[in-house]
């Protein structure tokens, strides 16, 4: 009864991964559709960098990290905080890194509007750490709270976009958009994942335990960077 009851769980959870999945494509798809005929080229290339930057922010943080933290978990399950703590250290310190980067970028901007959403950006990469606890939701197989989360900012971007496009507002305000969808995401992670665990999850800044967990990470985060580089370096050129 206990292993059907877990199948169950692990199914649901599948099948609310695959609706999350094509829902986003389908809204992702809209919101492309209807920048394209609002932004101009330019417009449309840094609205491109901003989403780029967060995506490979976030893939910087990940790199196997979350991998290797669901694997360790479910190894030793009494350990739970302190391998979260440890790995929302190690992220924290790869978004620091990042934001440092993303200011660097911001300083070479031509337009003021565009360093401003440039540091904008850069404040709120290392609060991205955060989806470190969506471990907390994978071992659990409770994915349909993050799911609908996801689902929520996605649709509210786009409703955001469209009214944008009606009152003809300015170009930057389409990156600020999706600024503020990443920022309003983490804190929404942040409660629910309190909520599941029934505490809240701080940074543990213990220097051996992070250099541990980042050679363990090591052959999970050398494939994904690899494959990540591949990925992103297009759309890059392409702003260039």
């Amino acid at each position: 009864m206990v292993g059907d009851h877990y199948e169950s769980r692990v199914s649901r959870s599948q099948l609310i991964i695959a609706l999350s999945a094509g829902a986003r494509i389908v809204l992702t798809l809209a919101a492309t559709v209807l920048l394209g005929r609002a932004l101009s080229a330019a417009d449309f290339g840094f609205f491109g960098l901003v989403v780029i930057l967060f995506a490979i922010a976030r893939e910087l943080m990940e790199l196997g990290t979350g991998s290797l933290a669901v694997r360790e978990t479910a190894l030793r399950p009494g350990n739970e905080r302190s391998i979260l703590e440890t790995l929302l250290s190690l992220r924290a310190l790869v978004g620091l890194a990042f934001a440092a980067a993303v200011l660097a970028l911001a300083t070479g901007q031509h337009e003021p509007h565009e360093t401003a959403l440039l540091v904008a950006l850069a404040i709120v990469v290392p609060f991205l750490s955060i989806g470190a606890l969506t471990v907390v939701f994978q071992l659990r197989q409770a994915h349909g709270p993050p799911a609908v989360a996801v689902l929520v900012l996605q649709c509210a971007f786009l409703a955001s976009c469209v009214v944008l496009y009606a009152i003809e507002a300015p170009a930057w305000s389409y990156a600020a958009a999706a600024i503020a969808r990443e920022a309003v995401g983490v804190a929404w992670l942040a409660i629910l994942s309190a909520r599941t665990l029934g505490y809240v999850v701080r940074p543990r800044w213990d220097r051996d335990a992070m250099r541990l967990f980042a050679r363990k990470a090591k052959a999970f985060g050398a494939a994904a960077a690899v494959y990540q580089c591949y990925v992103y370096f297009g759309p890059l050129l392409v702003w260039v």
